[in-house]
């Protein structure tokens, strides 16, 4: 019985920090380590590793994911290019259907949709990794998945916690 306990109470929690205004949520483990200083003290990390994707409310309007790209570059790596605050980060492909008529029977009349949804990123950094679908399977995304990880400064990541 203390056993779980124990094991329940030790798990570390990650943070999560929410982006309103770009609709994603940010997750963030330390990359490196500054040293202490003279007195003994540990400072906080210098650069973070944040992983990236969207919130519930980001993925209201999309479909299902066909792909998951880069917007940084035609390039074809995006992997360690700059990434700039508020500038495009990933384009997101998507397919669903939309109703475009209905009578007062409830006939319905369904249309096929697609279209592109453009993410921003909260932070600057450099982009270290983007999600890849897995097309043999009949995968989506939601609000619990990683579509993106940028290394970032400990004061970029300050500015999303704030709010």
């Amino acid at each position: 019985m203390f056993a779980r306990t124990i094991a329940r109470c030790s798990a570390v929690r990650r943070r999560y920090y929410i982006s309103a205004s770009h609709h994603m949520w940010v997750s963030p483990t330390p990359e490196k380590m500054t040293p202490p200083t003279p007195d003994g003290r540990h400072q906080p990390p210098s650069t973070y590793r944040i992983e990236m994707g969207l919130t519930s409310h980001g993925l209201r309007d999309i479909g299902d994911v066909t792909a998951v790209r880069s917007a940084l570059s035609s390039s074809p790596s995006p992997i360690g290019k700059p990434v700039i605050k508020d500038d495009p980060l990933l384009r997101i492909d998507w397919e669903g259907y939309a109703i475009t008529s209905a009578d007062e029977l409830y006939h319905t009349v369904w249309e096929n949709v697609e279209g592109t949804y453009e993410v921003t990123s909260p932070v600057s950094g450099v982009l270290k990794e983007i999600r890849r679908l897995d097309y043999s399977s009949l995968e989506d995304i939601d609000e619990t998945d990683v579509l993106a990880v940028v290394v970032s400064k400990r004061e970029e990541l300050e500015q999303v916690a704030r709010g």
